[in-house]
């Protein structure tokens, strides 16, 4: 070659190596460059340093017996040292053979993956348990170059601030292994009933093998492919040296013994529905959705599970029995303990399931029917007037202006279209008398009877018409019984509550609302009110409700075209209502609230009476004094008196006479033997003055 051609090569070499080396400079200042960019978008890996997995919320019943766990996520965080070493072992013999010898990002496992895929043509992984572990906590499941760069930085990066076994618990407690299960506790729990730590080599291959596909090797609806996974797990122990031959063949032996529990279809399990997820829209309230979740919280309700369970079953086994009879399908029903306000017992529903998880007792709005009228009276009482204060049963028509300003009529009428003449408030709330309500509404006015509900413990919004003295206001069973447990307490309300505590994992407590108390009626007026209710239930229309031995009183409601049916009642210690009719409002058979409703009531309150002996109301007697009554005039009876009745006193005899009946027509003979009736004169009352109208009102005329 000459010297020309020499140079000519020579310069065209060193033209390519200068090419080449400023080619691998700029790739490399350009590699450089894209590495810093991806490295200064990576997360800060100081968040897993202090990321703890949620823990599980328990709820628990006054007894401290759990009632439901939640979580967003079914897991339970364990220590390395509480993970069988079979576990272990099987992870890293599946996932990660080089774990303990690379440093996040395993080279020899990438080159022999890549060649393999180019052999086999079949893709194989090249992930370590660090790769898989800031994929889970940082990046999604995209499967892209750029996300595999970004995972190899993280690890690497992770593998310097944590240790090896740290990595491989916060693996274990973090990822999922099927069936609702997350982290291995709950894996091991779910699958087998047992803890992680005792999970024996055949157990662990089996929930190991869960990671490479945890729905499609579920052995609950892969059984077959759920075995054979198994067995390539255990074979990749033995070839490493984590079991013998005879403890693979053991193993392997014992597959078929093995009997996996069924899962839960849910993260969260909750007994009695209606009471616990009522207690737990308060606590949301109170505490943020991630810390109710997953802050580990427990929660102390006041739930009596004998009471509970007793509603349940009464509620199931009656509209089992005879709910057909009346065409009612459903019923709610709430329990107070007088003393404390305190919810023992919630039933919202014939039966709480994933098509119906409507609350009736809480969430419901429902015609109270004459069950609102012990708030009419109680106002009456507060204004002076007392049981033995008369009024008209006659038929009454009412004038009032609606909310537009347009001048109405409302003509109530009486259960039995009949009239009673002049009655006593005892009899007219004994007997359920409408038009003695609407005359007692207009001696009390409207707002002060909806003053009088809402302070007792109701807190919906109640229509301003007349007729809501007969219950056209819509409520919920809950406030009914807080309301009806204020008259029980003896005048004093307390907010009904069903959350005792709320605390953290460190024993923190969270600060439930206050539960503020207002004396509503004075005792006396009280005493009064509970007495003329005790007779409803001994002598009206909830005798369906009496116990022997046990002091009830209450009242029955039924609301028009019988579509709701009512009875709230209380004994010293409790007070329960019960709502009975039909989920979609349909009008029941005759459903009335003495029928259904108060034997309902009578079976579960005599059986939560039959412990222990039961006190008697304040300010009445334990046992009733008898008297015999006029018919007439409701005053003790005279010889004078043709028709009398019974009636019983807990609290005061009444002391006057009858002194009607020698002011009704005598018979008297003349000369001709012929009948003349002679009417003595009768004191004048003057009628009282019409609220509503701010008129004398000639309905009242007595």
């Amino acid at each position: 070659m000459n010297a020309r051609r020499w140079r000519l090569v020579r310069t065209f070499f060193l033209a390519l190596v200068a090419g080449v080396l400023a080619f691998s400079y700029i790739g490399y200042r350009t590699a450089r460059a894209i590495l810093r960019d991806i490295d200064h978008s990576l997360p800060d890996l100081s968040w897993v340093q202090r990321h703890r997995p949620g823990k599980i919320t328990t709820v628990y019943s006054r007894e401290g017996k759990i009632i439901a766990t939640l979580s967003e996520q079914r897991r339970k965080v364990v220590g390395l040292a509480q993970v069988s070493p079979h576990v272990l072992r099987a992870l890293i013999a599946t996932e990660d053979s080089r774990f303990y010898s690379h440093h996040g990002v395993d080279f020899y496992g990438i080159g022999r993956a890549a060649l393999g895929n180019l052999k086999g043509g079949h893709s194989q992984g090249a992930s370590t348990i660090t790769m898989q572990l800031v994929r889970h906590y940082f990046l999604n499941q995209e499967q892209s170059y750029w996300r595999k760069i970004q995972e190899a930085l993280l690890a690497q990066r992770l593998e310097k601030t944590m240790s090896k076994d740290e990595i491989l618990i916060r693996y274990l407690n973090e990822v999922y292994f099927g069936a609702g299960a997350y982290g291995i506790q709950s894996a091991a729990a779910t699958y087998f009933g047992k803890s992680a730590k005792n999970l024996s080599p055949v157990e662990s291959a089996l929930i190991v093998g869960l990671l490479q596909s945890p729905s499609g090797l579920s052995p609950y609806s892969n059984p077959k492919g759920a075995h054979q996974r198994t067995l390539e797990v255990l074979d990749r122990m033995e070839s490493l040296g984590y079991l013998t031959g005879a403890e693979k063949a053991e193993a392997v032996g014992r597959y078929d013994k093995l009997a996996p529990k069924r899962p839960m279809q849910a993260s969260n399990v909750i007994k009695y529905p209606y009471f616990t997820n009522y207690a737990l829209s308060l606590v949301a309230k109170q505490i943020p959705h991630n810390l109710l979740y997953e802050g580990g919280l427990s929660i102390r309700t006041t739930m009596d599970l004998r009471a509970q369970r007793l509603l349940e079953q009464e509620v199931t086994s009656t509209l089992n029995s005879s709910g057909s009879g009346y065409g009612a399908d459903s019923a709610a029903v709430v329990l107070i303990d007088n003393a404390s306000g305190e919810i023992r017992a919630m039933v919202g529903g014939r039966q709480y399931s994933a098509k119906d998880r409507f609350n009736r007792a809480w969430q419901s709005r429902l015609q109270a029917g004459s069950s609102f009228k012990p708030f009419l009276y109680a106002t009456a009482l507060s204004k002076g007037m007392d049981p033995e204060s008369r009024f008209s049963d006659d038929p009454v028509k009412v004038a009032y202006d609606d909310s537009s300003g347009t001048q109405r009529t409302w003509e109530p009428a009486n259960f039995d279209h009949q009239s009673k003449g002049q009655i006593p408030m005892r009899e007219a709330l004994k007997l359920s008398r409408n038009t003695v309500a609407a005359r007692l509404i207009c001696y009390t006015g409207i707002d002060p009877v909806l003053q009088m509900a809402h302070r007792l413990g109701i807190q919906s919004e109640l229509p301003q018409v007349p007729s809501v003295a007969l219950g056209v206001g819509e409520v919920s069973p809950l406030e009914m019984a807080t309301a009806y447990s204020t008259i029980a307490r003896g005048g004093l309300f307390v907010p009904a509550t069903c959350l005792r505590s709320v605390q953290t994992p460190q024993g923190d407590t969270f600060r439930l609302p206050h539960a503020w108390r207002d004396q509503v009626l004075t005792p006396e007026q009280d005493a009064q009110l509970v007495e003329m209710m005790m007779r409803v239930v001994e002598e009206g229309t909830g005798g369906g409700a009496r116990l022997n031995g046990v002091q009830v009183a209450g009242k029955t409601g039924t609301t028009d075209k019988y579509r709701d049916a009512w009875f709230i009642g209380f004994t010293p210690r409790y007070t329960m209502a019960v709502w009975m009719g039909n989920s979609n409002h349909k009008p029941t058979y005759g459903m009335t609230g003495g029928s259904l409703p108060a034997t309902l009531f009578a079976r579960v309150m005599g059986q939560l009476e039959a412990s222990t002996p039961t006190p008697t109301f304040a300010g009445l007697r334990a046992q009733p004094q008898k008297f015999k009554l006029c018919k007439i005039s409701h005053q003790l009876a005279t010889t004078g008196c043709e028709k009398t009745y019974q009636e019983r006193f807990w609290r005061t005899a009444p002391t006057q006479t009858c002194e009607e009946c020698e002011a009704r027509p005598k018979l008297v003979l003349t000369s001709l033997d012929e009948p003349q009736y002679v009417l003595d004169e009768a004191p004048d009352t003057a009628p009282p003055v019409d609220p509503v109208t701010s008129e004398p009102s000639e309905d009242f005329e007595q």
